[in-house]
């Protein structure tokens, strides 16, 4: 097949196509490509496949293309070596979009060395939606705190560093006392209305580095790393005073408090489940002996 006869199977391609030499010089782009990119066709043939690389990932490229030229093999590049799934490109106006990419090496007369068919498929939007997705299975829809599975995991991560590296984190468990009662007398909107405050003061109250979470209905937790007992309690202190703030939810005007559990994350700990059994019995022993306080279990044995 000669250059020519390529330049013309190419222009019939529905998808964004290239041909590249083995330099990374473009010698040839479709429609689909140039609509894709923003450049015009004759553009394109100006420039080599780096300058369609973001500029973080341009420096390593030429080696990369190289050792593919030597493979003598077709390649779909649907993962990375980072493991990403979509590759950036960078189109004429600076943006970037996510692509999917499927390379073929072809024999041309007249071309000492091979050159490369490279089909382009834009993912931008399944990348955005993947995205989405993915925030909302890791955000409570209704606080906009952690969700329950996405807490869990970073609180299983931080109970992993504590083994590791030997040092201290904090579970902070609480629970809106009477939260039914305030349901039954005001409806679901103010329900829902109290849920959404006292997520709103977990994130103003808490510091920097530690993580809210609703682990669901009326529970809501804190990871606090690198906090001791004693710290933790400051810090459920001041989330108990500042929910007893709460006077008016909408017209109604009610009384809010909390029971809190206290543990402390150790190295003794196996896993992040011998943490959650101690808040949660702290929580209990809150919630039994009068609620609006806070209760600090007892320390694991070593």
């Amino acid at each position: 097949m000669n250059e020519n006869d390529i330049h013309i199977f190419i222009e019939a391609l529905p998808d964004a196509t290239l041909l590249i030499d083995a330099n990374g010089k473009i010698l040839g782009a479709n429609a689909s490509a140039s609509q894709m990119l923003k450049y015009s066709i004759e553009e394109i043939t100006q420039l080599t496949v780096e300058d369609l690389i973001p500029v973080r990932y341009r420096k390593n490229h030429p080696a990369l293309r190289k050792s593919f030229s030597a493979t003598r093999k077709h390649r779909q590049m649907s993962r990375n070596a980072s493991g990403r799934r979509y590759f950036p490109a960078l189109v004429a106006d600076g943006q970037e979009i996510n692509t999917e990419i499927s390379i073929a090496r072809l024999k041309a007369k007249g071309h000492l060395e091979p050159l490369f068919l490279v089909v382009v498929l834009d993912r931008s939007r399944e990348v955005k939606l993947e995205e989405q997705l993915k925030e909302r299975a890791n955000t409570d829809h209704l606080t906009k705190l952690a969700s329950r599975a996405r807490f869990i995991e970073l609180a299983e991560k931080a109970v992993g560093e504590i083994k590791h590296d030997g040092s201290l984190g904090a579970l902070i468990f609480l629970d809106i006392d009477h939260f039914k009662k305030i349901n039954d007398a005001y409806g679901h909107d103010v329900g829902d209305q109290l849920l959404k405050e006292v997520g709103k003061i977990c994130l103003e109250t808490v510091r920097d580095d530690d993580t809210c979470g609703r682990l669901g209905g009326e529970e809501f937790a804190v990871l606090a790393p690198n906090t001791d007992l004693e710290a933790a309690r400051a810090i459920a202190e001041r989330l108990r005073e500042a929910i007893m703030q709460i006077a008016t939810l909408g017209a109604a005007k009610v009384f809010v408090s909390a029971s809190f559990g206290v543990a402390q994350i150790t190295p003794e700990d196996k896993d992040f489940k011998d943490a959650y059994k101690r808040a949660d019995r702290a929580l209990y022993r809150a919630k039994n002996e009068g609620r609006n306080r806070v209760i600090l279990a007892p320390q694991p044995r070593a």
